[in-house]
């Protein structure tokens, strides 16, 4: 059995392409002081902001609204859509 050669290859840190990468908490404290302002932003709209997915908005509501203030789930089911 032959041995493979090792390549020098990148790890990879989800920022290829050139895009950036916000940490999630950022994220989340961004979108929790528009909740807390009275602002209520679609996916869309954040996703764009932050430059990210969709979807990844859609986690931070969802992780936001499973494991945080009772005042902030309010805001996280009626935000997002």
């Amino acid at each position: 059995m032959k041995k493979r050669k090792r390549t020098n290859r990148t790890k990879r840190t989800g920022t290829e392409g050139g895009g950036r990468k916000r940490p999630p908490l950022e994220r989340m404290k961004k979108i929790y002081a528009q909740l807390q302002d009275g602002k209520f932003p679609n996916c869309s709209t954040l996703a764009k902001e932050f430059e990210v997915a969709r979807k990844t908005v859609k986690r931070d509501l969802d992780f936001m609204r499973d494991r945080m203030a009772p005042t902030t789930r309010r805001a996280c089911a009626t935000a997002g859509r």
